[in-house]
């Protein structure tokens, strides 16, 4: 038995084992339901990325650790504002050569706050990104005299 692949798998996976032993066929299915799921929230991130992207031919390429990161914590969010947190987050970390990972920090952020205070901030930053441009209707100079 030493030599078997049930033993091997036991030392290599001892609680994947230890799962599908318990489990049975529910340990496939409820993978499987992840995968999706992952598929699904990934897929949603990739979608905001490139409505962020201006231009996807222009060479850039994004930063690895940033794409883990923001693939890994946000892809089983079940929210567009944080899919949108998140794509803003992946397409802000492209650049000519993939090594600026500036963004790793910000990943941190938003994977530490809720789905609701990162709508709380979006409406928040809206509102007042909505003040700004009035003022500046009005007045070129107000943004700019405080």
């Amino acid at each position: 038995m030493a030599g078997s692949d049930e033993s091997r798998t036991l030392v290599e996976f001892p609680g994947e084992w230890a799962l599908k032993r318990l489990l049975g066929p529910t340990f496939d299915l409820i993978g499987q339901d992840l995968s999706r799921l992952y598929a699904k929230g990934r897929d949603r991130i990739v979608r905001a990325a490139k409505r962020k992207t201006p231009d996807l031919d222009d060479g850039k390429a994004a930063n690895l650790r940033v794409a883990r990161d923001v693939l890994w914590n946000g892809a089983f969010a079940d929210d567009e504002v944080c899919a949108e947190y998140f794509g803003g987050l992946l397409a802000g970390s492209r650049s000519e050569d993939g090594k600026d990972d500036r963004g790793l920090p910000f990943v941190d952020i938003v994977r530490s706050l809720s789905s609701s205070q990162l709508r709380l901030h979006y409406v928040l930053c809206h509102a007042l990104s909505n003040v700004l441009v009035d003022e500046r209707k009005e007045d070129p100079q107000a943004a700019f005299t405080t």
